[in-house]
């Protein structure tokens, strides 16, 4: 599978990579970088006017793309001014581009990325000199006065919106400094000086008629989007507390720290006061670190942008799910993976439903409660969570818990892949639980230190009780091993089961409180007959409940296919069963197997055939049972492994599946039989990835038959889409598998790409909670 990136907030980067491309190309006004926006919506100005020449430049262009994906996830919408273009000459006539922005739009606020001017005291745009010839054209007016008064020219002409904000980058002179000032070993500027410069240059901005209330400087390119953060984190507080917070506490008499503040010289009276901070330094670079503010005292965020910023749902604060400023981990980040680990575990969410909702993820260890996540699911669609990925959850054993927010029913599945003791390589999938219960059953199981087989047992508390019971191992031959078990609130806990027992065995689990138990077992597989040998291994969840009959959809038998069908009867009864092989030709054979009581037995399906085939299977039996089936194989002749799989009590017209994939060195194929009478026709909706839309087919399972789907071949006119969710939609009731064979690549540290396969029962239907008792993440 093919990681996407976990994105928390609708950021659109495909978007944003093609707008910062265009505005070099064409700096006039970009459009909208989200979707059409209320009246409402805060409006924000870039303008680069630093040359393609300039060291600035490169810190200045990453600055602006971090600024702009900062100001579209708090709902802004934004436009860029570029003052060159993409052959580093100047951009045609930038002045009257200036003009063109600000006589059509009313900004909150405007970013300036370029240097201050003692002389015009305002944006330093370069000057087209082949416009400013043509004065009798709107261009070549705008382009050549714009070396006169710049402060009359911002006073009498340029109009934002009412309290808006400007931010300068490297404005030095804006801030106290000249760029000569700034040379090492430079003396301190007196206070009045520094003051003088500030006041001057800020009175540009903020006369009365501009609408400009706030005003920030600073000689550094960078950090603007954590700037900008912080103040739409603190959306009621005053701005120039924020920019320039009073550090006097912190400083030590004679340090050299001076905190200067007061009324705005030019501008008089309390209505405007100016903020900066006098830092000990050798140099003015240092003494000058921290930016100058001049505005209204008493102006919030809040007020600059008439409402809360990333306010979605407009209760007046931002955050609530889905909001920028939601309370999440500070845990909550998901990097790259980490190839020198050995396991590799994802979650897959998929939405079958046409609105979007959110996806809690909880992470418990052995400790209890680790790491709540929150994540978007877009309406038909499927996201991936790649667990290796978030540093915070590696070198774990966890249980997991995905919940929809809203009661919006998902589907959850989560694969596995890993190099089990470094060498045992494979991958392992299962849905989740819906519910927890107090008894869970296991048919598959074998334990063996030689081969070897190593099995565990994950138990999984998402109570808020201690849950006791005893966990009871049914070999093939001899007396059942008992033993007691205690899983604490809200924790995980394993059981080796290597450690009790040697052969093959089944597993019931059984507690006064309700939890989740999944198998997982990690072997060295011998076929046999002796033709292929494979090492890998399968996890899954257990029944919680017995049954007269069970349905398997997927099977193989061939010279590098196995297949094993286990059935366990926990009973005081002995159990007779019948097991029926389905072929895509139609039934081929029954045989009858005896079960005593507490005991478990296992059918070679193999032994059935002489030939290569695909073979589904029905049991039916007397007494209550539970049945698993067991493949291993060796596909391509280099992807070994196993896995296996619960039967399914009752046929359904509705099937679903949260993962799959067709991305390069996956193959994936969906097993369909029809133990019915009559032929059925299944519709299939394939659910791709976030902005990939849906594909759908149909297909004709004959009565009494199976059928399998190579997805790989369905879509490989959508490029092979690396997510794939599915839906089917039978007239006549069925059951659906899912089979993935891959090389997951995943080869660090000189090690070999991870091979193998897994294989999914289908679910009947969406859920608002899924449970998960097993999850690693280890070496």
């Amino acid at each position: 599978m093919k990681q996407r990136d976990a994105v928390r907030y609708r950021y659109k980067k495909a978007l944003l990579a093609a707008v910062i491309a265009l505005a070099f190309i064409l700096p006039a006004s970009m459009p909208a970088a989200r979707e059409a926006a209320a009246a409402t919506t805060p409006k924000a100005l870039l303008v680069l006017a630093f040359s393609s020449g300039e060291s600035l430049r490169n810190s200045a262009v990453s600055d602006l793309q971090s600024t702009v994906q900062k100001l579209w996830e708090y709902g802004f919408e934004v436009s860029i001014l570029d003052a060159y273009n993409d052959t580093g000459g100047i951009t045609a006539y930038p002045h009257h581009q200036l003009h063109q922005h600000v006589d059509g739009n009313s900004y909150n606020l405007v970013v300036y990325y370029g240097h201050g001017n003692a002389d015009r005291w305002a944006f330093c745009l370069p000057q087209d000199i082949a416009w400013a010839s043509q004065s009798s054209t709107p261009q070549g007016w705008d382009e050549a006065r714009e070396f006169g008064d710049h402060r009359a020219h911002w006073r009498d002409e340029i109009r934002l919106a009412p309290d808006a904000m400007v931010i300068m980058r490297h404005t030095c002179y804006a801030q106290g400094l000249q760029a000569y000032d700034m040379r090492s070993g430079a003396a301190l500027l007196s206070a009045s000086e520094v003051m003088r410069r500030i006041n001057e240059y800020s009175y540009t901005f903020l006369a009365p008629a501009t609408g400009i209330s706030s005003y920030t400087a600073t000689n550094i390119v960078g950090g603007t989007p954590a700037y900008l953060e912080n103040l739409f984190e603190n959306y009621d507080v005053p701005i120039g507390e924020l920019t320039v917070p009073n550090l006097s506490s912190s400083y030590q008499a004679g340090s050299g720290y001076e905190f200067i503040t007061g009324p705005h010289y030019y501008l008089g009276g309390s209505g405007m006061v100016f903020r900066k901070s006098r830092f000990p330094g050798s140099t003015n670079t240092a003494v000058w670190g921290m930016p100058a503010w001049a505005g209204d005292p008493g102006l919030t965020i809040r007020d600059v942008c008439s409402g809360v910023p990333g306010d979605e749902n407009g209760d007046g604060d931002n955050t609530d799910l889905g909001e920028p400023n939601f309370p999440h981990d500070s845990r909550d980040s998901f990097g790259s993976e980490d190839t020198s680990y050995n396991f590799f575990p994802f979650i897959c969410i998929a939405n079958p439903n046409a609105v979007s909702t959110w996806a809690e993820v909880t992470f418990y260890d052995e400790d209890g409660e680790y790491l709540t996540i929150y994540r978007e699911v877009p309406g038909d669609s499927r996201i991936t969570l790649d667990c290796n990925a978030n540093r915070y959850l590696r070198d774990k054993s966890l249980s997991v818990r995905v919940r929809s927010v809203d009661n919006i029913p998902l589907l959850v599945e989560r694969p596995m892949y890993f190099r089990y003791g470094g060498w045992m390589d494979g991958g392992s999938d299962t849905f989740g639980s819906r519910r927890a219960g107090t008894s869970w059953f296991f048919a598959e199981g074998y334990t063996s230190e030689t081969q070897p087989f190593r099995e565990y047992i994950c138990v999984g508390n998402f109570g808020s009780q201690t849950a006791r019971g005893t966990m009871t191992i049914m070999p093939e031959d001899g007396e059942a091993v008992e033993m007691d078990i205690a899983v604490d609130a809200g924790v995980r806990r394993t059981y080796y089961l290597n450690s009790y027992i040697q052969g093959e065995i089944s597993v019931r689990v059984e507690t006064d409180h309700p939890v989740v138990a999944e198998r997982s077992i990690y072997f060295r597989y011998s076929s046999p007959g002796g033709g292929f040998s494979a090492d890998g291994g399968h996890t899954k969840l257990g029944v919680n409940s017995l049954s007269s009959h069970w349905y398997f959809a997927e099977g193989h038998v061939s010279g590098d296919f196995d297949e094993w069908i286990s059935l366990v009867n926990p009973g005081a009864e002995p159990a007779g069963a019948v097991v029926t092989y389905i072929t895509p030709a139609g039934e081929r054979e029954k045989l009858e197997v005896y079960i005593p009581p507490e005991s478990r037995r296992t059918v070679f399906v193999n032994e059935s055939f002489r030939g290569a085939t695909d073979v589904s299977v029905v049991v039916d039996s007397d007494h209550p049972i539970a049945c698993e089936r067991a493949m291993y194989f060796d596909y391509n002749g280099s992807w070994d492994d196993g896995h296996a799989s619960p039967g399914n009590v009752s046929p359904s017209l509705e099937w679903r599946f949260a993962e799959g994939s067709t991305f390069t060195g996956i193959d994936e194929y969906i097993l369909l039989v029809n133990p019915g009478e009559k032929e059925a026709r299944v519709r299939a909706t394939y659910l791709l990835g976030p902005g990939e839309g849906v594909h759908n087919a149909t297909y004709t399972v004959s009565a009494g038959s199976r059928v399998t789907i190579c997805v790989n071949e369905e879509l490989s006119a959508r490029g092979n889409p690396s997510q794939v969710a599915l839906e089917l939609s039978s007239d006549q009731p069925i059951v659906a598998e899912r089979a993935m064979y891959f090389d997951m690549g995943r080869g660090g540290g000189g090690r070999e790409p991870i091979r193998g396969g897994h294989v999914s029962l289908g679910v009947q239907g969406a859920a608002v909670e899924w449970y998960f008792a097993e999850m690693y993440t280890g070496r």
